[in-house]
């Protein structure tokens, strides 16, 4: 008997966690910022009301792995927003969050510390470290240089610096971030973004255990700018970079640098092709750079990527022309069945008319 008709064959990689088993509800935790309540004037009565906003391009990007998980697996995919008091979905604090995220099978988290505390509190729970304490720094293989001042394990804001993520052990530039510059100087150019994807590959309790190598997931997008977020999830959804993700060995936490070169127009940037620049594993309290081996150039992107370019996904070529054929074939099955109703029913309206033919 052949090999492949004994034993079913999957590919481990970053998104083989979400549908095993299938009909796997995964969540996506998006981080927000609220307003303080502000008076205003309204029918001539004063109210105060309270904001909660989601940063755009985090939410596009937890918008497009949603999208990208329902058209791989089909699966089922939950947004939940987090404020850096709370939950959004309800009372839980972000500490109860953060143990209720680390007892489920796969979750997800989008936004850097800056955009989202619950992300600073679960990246330096996985390299068992404390959250918002500069001096614990050293602990991470990376760390952010952002535009601006922020309390975190793994950020900080050094204005002589490059902005980007920079190395804690050799304290070398990995991946930079560009500077905008004032609006309209810089369209049609070439600038630069990066994000740091964290993946967790976690134990399963033995009762849970559906076969010996079962684990759970939890996988992190951040990035220095939005786009940088953006980016790295883009980066994650290619075939090649998804593999190099997934790491081998359990209770093993993986962090890539992701370079994400973009193009500045007149809309919404164009994001051209994110790539993996360093690979390090997180493993029994060690740190060790795994290589990086570029995608294949002959080898095809896949259509699960979706466009770079911030357009819906049904702007994809590939994925259009699919929906358009399954669109035509239900269009002419419909229409084929709306004949035969037709034909029936002109059958019927013809025995009739006999009938009364008759009748006369």
């Amino acid at each position: 008997m052949p090999f492949d008709q004994l034993f079913v064959m999957h590919v481990c990689d970053l998104w083989f966690p979400c549908f095993t088993p299938p009909g796997r509800i995964v969540t996506i935790h998006v981080g927000t910022r609220v307003y303080p309540a502000t008076k205003h004037r309204a029918n001539g009565e004063t109210s105060a009301y309270e904001q909660e906003v989601v940063y755009e391009l985090d939410h596009r990007a937890a918008c497009q792995i949603s999208e990208h998980l329902y058209r791989k697996g089909n699966a089922r995919v939950l947004i939940e927003g987090h404020s850096p008091e709370g939950s959004a979905a309800g009372d839980r604090t972000l500490d109860a969050m953060v143990k209720e995220i680390f007892a489920k099978e796969v979750q997800i988290f989008v936004g850097s510390p800056i955009a989202s505390a619950l992300s600073e509190k679960l990246v330096a729970r996985l390299f068992a470290r404390k959250p918002f304490t500069p001096s614990e720094r050293d602990g991470f293989p990376y760390c952010f240089n952002y535009p601006s001042a922020t309390t975190s394990s793994f950020g900080s804001h050094e204005p002589r610096r490059e902005l980007g993520i920079y190395s804690t052990k050799t304290g070398r530039l990995v991946a930079r971030r560009d500077r905008i510059p004032r609006c309209g100087q810089a369209e049609g150019q070439v600038l630069e973004d990066c994000g740091l994807i964290v993946v967790a590959r976690l134990r399963v309790a033995p009762r849970n255990r559906q076969f010996a190598q079962d684990s759970r997931i939890l996988i992190g997008f951040l990035g220095n700018g939005g786009l940088g977020t953006y980016g790295a999830a883009i980066a994650a959804f290619h075939p090649h970079h998804a593999a190099q993700l997934f790491p081998k060995e359990i209770g093993t936490v993986r962090a890539a640098v992701v370079r994400v070169p973009y193009e500045r127009s007149l809309g919404s940037p164009r994001i051209l092709a994110p790539e993996l620049v360093e690979i390090t594993d997180f493993h029994d309290g060690e740190l060790r750079e795994i290589p990086v081996t570029p995608p294949p150039t002959d080898a095809p992107s896949g259509d699960e990527a979706p466009p770079t370019n911030g357009t819906p996904p049904s702007n994809d070529v590939p994925t259009a022309r699919r929906r358009a054929k399954r669109k035509a074939a239900a269009h002419a099955t419909s229409g084929g069945l709306r004949d035969a109703l037709g034909s029936g029913l002109a059958i019927q309206s013809g025995a009739r008319a006999r009938k009364r033919k008759r009748r006369t």
